[in-house]
């Protein structure tokens, strides 16, 4: 046994040359090794180890007693033997001049097996201190138990300069650091790992909290297998910027481009391409940390996840004391990108995981899905429990543009969506502090392939959250949802709020779109939510409370400028409130390219209750088959409006379609002014197999309207009058079939006195129009003779049909007015009868028809 073997002298300097150390005995045992002398200095170290039970090698001299330099470089070569640790530098004390050096590889000839414990490129609190050179970790092979820094070892190891370690092969028991164990790096080191190598956790920075990295941290992973890969350090804070870039590899963990319990006072980037990631991506940290700068995480192929095992993408960290101050930007893919994008098993955020984002509220968290597969969903906020907010506190842009999602239901009798959703807030907890943009150009089905009518892309799009209420630091802030993309965008449901959770108020503009199933102005009160009831999706109402006072709170609008859409609601999905009323607008005074193809229009909602007034504004349209100034089955407590300004109708109801209360009053205003002809097939005052009565409705001890055994409601038939009769004003238009003061069918009833006035004028439009070569939508261009169907300004006045008081099968409990030409300058051309009563229908008051003033 050997105590200390060394290439220098003891306490005498050696300057000739570069000491040579050998082990080349398999059953050496020796204390230490050591390149340099004993508190002695040398011009350089040249130690190279074959075998032998070692305790520590150093590079460097033993500066125990005395300073132990190396003036040269200092090169250390491990090929075998039984080794606890492996220093590039000195012990205690001693400076190294040049370029520190440490290669291990256990495939050297005549070498014997190689079992090391940790190995580091600086010293045994020895500093390194040549911001010329750099330390360097070279791991081709071999068993190495303990850790590998690119620092040292002790807080006075430190190193100023910029450490490297280089993985291309070697099994790692341990942790890889860029940084040193408890010693701080003044310098930028740089880690990077090659198929071959295999460990467990990769850290651009070091691992105590003493190991600060005081620049820049940068990590490449080409190949290898590894747990978990972090672009900061363990404990350790960085003071710069890290950057991981994954090309290959596979991490059965996660990754960060923070550190573990650790921030990064600059930027962290993280690219990923061709990699295998089975536990997520987070461009935050993990546990705890704050990331002074931005984050901006790609995501350009490779896997994500794996189908047995879901797991998350992450803008920010994971953890309640994880923190982003910048800007968080995700790209899932690139625009334009060509090549198979990441396959995510599982959720993509822009937000964190239970911390914040985006402390600088000024900052913005995007998402940016151009090209990949989720199978999952994506959220523009983070993700919350039940116990912890995850906030964004500046606003969040959400883009999807490309990307293809998985649609998947639960199997149970309830289809909940398991997958296939985009939110632009957050999941089961928190919420953006800003605005909250979600914006729609293009989907694409799962496994490619052309775009087909009713095999939906994208199962819903929201712009609120799914379980966590979207609660602004300004409550007077609606989510912003838009659709354009006239033959590129297939998505079942749109939604201007959320999930099972509220907003103070919504904004929904369709463009266009290839085919959408239903667009909502509230949100989706439908769909069960982990298991339970769903509790609805207000709009402006927060636990039933106000959100505020301002003028947008408890509002939707929905604009509608093209596209296939089969049904458009103001309101919500099955429970959903919107306290202070619903906007429809269709068409618009400039139209678009994209085609209008639209099915069903309610003012109100599907199921969900509206407490809230109901208005639907028609501008420049084409066509509706049906459209309703009520919901389609749900009650609404205040006025319905419906404006038609422009377009061709089958049916137009003032009322509901199926069922529902209406606590207010009904108009409807027929006024050609838009961009079109008004063409209406049949025009009614109430509803379609819907009843109404201006004397209220029964209710039970809550207030709750009561309902018969079909689900009507049930009506008050006589008594004081609560809301104003229903009211038909056609001011112009070009063609109307048919009107009815009452609504469609026996059920239909009215018990109040619905009255119509015909008082026309010629219409006019708003401008010279004709339709666009290859669409059925007119464009706002120069005249051209050789256009089809121009369309002047001036308009004769228009054709009605028949004119009824009463309803079409529906009765009408109360008097019935009909008016035609009763105001000074204005007329009217029936073509064919007008009628006081209903066709095929009673009137149980008086009927009443006046014609001319």
């Amino acid at each position: 046994a050997i105590n200390a073997v060394y290439g220098g002298g003891n306490r005498a300097n050696y300057t000739y040359g570069t000491p040579l150390v050998t082990v080349h005995n398999c059953t050496a045992s020796i204390g230490s090794v050591y390149g340099g002398g004993n508190a002695a200095s040398v011009p350089g170290t040249n130690v190279t180890v074959n075998g032998g039970t070692i305790g520590n090698v150093f590079g460097g001299g033993n500066g125990l007693l005395s300073a132990a330099n190396v003036t040269g470089n200092a090169l250390t070569k491990i090929y075998g033997g039984t080794i606890n640790n492996v220093f590039g530098g000195s012990n205690t004390n001693g400076s190294i001049g040049g370029t520190v050096t440490v290669n291990v590889n256990d495939a050297a000839e005549n070498s014997c097996a190689l079992l090391a414990g940790n190995i580091y490129g600086g010293g045994n609190m020895a500093p390194y201190s040549n911001s010329g050179n750099y330390p360097q970790v070279n791991i081709t092979s071999g068993t190495i138990e303990g850790n590998v820094y690119g620092g040292g070892l002790g807080q006075t190891a430190a190193v100023t300069a910029n450490p490297r370690v280089n993985l291309t092969g070697g099994i790692i028991g341990g942790d890889v650091f860029g940084g040193g164990d408890a010693a701080p790096v003044t310098g930028s080191p740089i880690v990077s790992a090659v198929t071959g190598s295999s460990g467990t956790r990769l850290f651009g920075g070091g691992k105590g909290a003493t190991a600060t990295v005081t620049g820049n941290t940068t990590v490449t992973v080409s190949g290898g297998t590894f747990t978990d890969v972090f672009g900061g350090g363990d404990a350790a804070l960085v003071t710069g910027n890290s950057t991981l870039t994954l090309t290959g590899g596979t991490m059965s963990g996660t990754v960060y481009g923070g550190g573990n319990e650790a921030g990064v006072n600059g930027n962290t980037g993280i690219t990923v391409s061709n990699a295998t990631i089975l536990n997520g991506v987070y461009g935050g940290c993990n546990v705890t940390g704050t990331i002074g700068g931005d984050v901006n995480l790609l995501l350009s192929s490779g896997t994500i996840g794996a189908q047995e095992a879901k797991t998350s993408v992450h803008g920010g960290g994971y953890g309640k004391n994880t923190t982003v101050s910048g800007d968080v930007t995700v790209n899932l893919g690139t625009k334009g990108q060509s090549y198979d994008g990441t396959v995510i098993y599982g959720d993509i955020y822009g937000g964190s995981a239970l911390g914040s984002v985006n402390s600088n509220t000024a900052d913005t968290t995007r998402l940016n899905l151009y090209k990949g597969k989720i199978y999952g969903n994506a959220y523009g906020g983070g993700l919350g429990d039940s116990i912890t907010e995850a906030l964004v506190y500046g606003s969040v842009k959400v883009l999807l543009d490309g990307a293809a999602f998985n649609i998947s239901y639960s199997d149970d009798d309830y289809r909940v969506p398991l997958s296939g959703r985009l939110y632009g807030c957050n999941n089961v907890n928190g919420t953006p502090k800003g605005k909250v943009y979600v914006t729609v150009l293009s989907t694409s089905p799962l496994n490619g392939g052309a775009h087909t009518l009713g095999t939906y892309e994208v199962q819903g799009v929201y712009g609120g959250g799914n379980a966590a209420a979207y609660d602004p630091t300004d409550p007077n802030t609606p989510t912003y949802v838009e659709v354009h993309g006239c033959d590129d965008i297939s998505i079942e449901y749109v939604y201007g709020g959320g999930t099972a959770a509220p907003v103070p108020a919504t904004a929904v503009k369709i463009i266009g779109a290839f085919e959408i199933g239903y667009v909502f102005g509230g949100g989706n009160g439908k769909s069960r939510v982990y298991g339970m009831e769903n509790p609805g999706a207000d709009v402006g109402l927060k636990d039933g409370i106000s959100y505020g006072t301002g003028d947008k709170i408890g509002t939707t609008q929905v604009i509608i400028l093209g596209g296939t859409i089969h049904n458009v609601f103001g309101g919500s999905n099955t429970k959903g409130d919107v306290p202070n009323g619903t906007n429809v607008i269709l068409g618009d005074e400039n139209p678009q390219i994209c085609a209008f193809n639209v099915d069903n229009v309610y003012g109100g909602g599907n199921e969900a209750y509206l407490s809230g007034s109901s208005e639907i504004i028609l501008n420049c349209i084409e066509g509706l088959d049906e459209i309703y100034g009520g919901s389609r089955m749900a009650d609404i407590d205040d006025d319905v409006n419906l404006h038609i300004l422009s377009g061709t109708f089958g049916k137009v109801f003032g009322g509901n379609e199926e069922s529902g209360a209406i606590s207010g009053s009904i108009t409807v205003t027929i006024e050609e002014s838009g961009c079109l002809p008004i063409k209406i097939g049949e025009l009614y005052g109430g509803g379609n197999r819907a009843p109404y009565s201006v004397y209220g409705y029964e209710v039970d001890g809550s207030g709750k309207v009561l309902r018969d055994a079909y689900g009507k409601p049930v009506l008050k038939t006589s008594g004081a009058k609560l809301y104003a009769d229903p009211v038909i004003n056609i001011i112009s238009a070009t063609e109307i079939g048919s009107v009815f003061g009452g609504g469609l069918g026996r059920a239909a009833v009215i018990y109040g006195s619905p009255e119509i006035n015909i008082n026309m004028v010629e219409g006019t439009l708003n401008g010279v129009y004709r339709y666009v070569a290859g669409s059925s939508q007119p464009g706002n261009k120069p005249y051209d003779p050789e256009q089809p169907e121009y369309i002047g300004p001036n308009l004769e006045l228009g054709k009605i049909g028949n004119v009824y008081g009463g309803g079409n099968e529906a009765a009408v409990y109360g008097n019935t007015t009909v008016n035609v030409a009763t105001e000074t300058g204005k007329s009217a051309y029936i073509i064919n009868n007008v009628y006081g009563g209903g066709n095929q229908a009673n009137v149980s008051g008086t009927t009443k028809v006046t014609i001319g003033k």
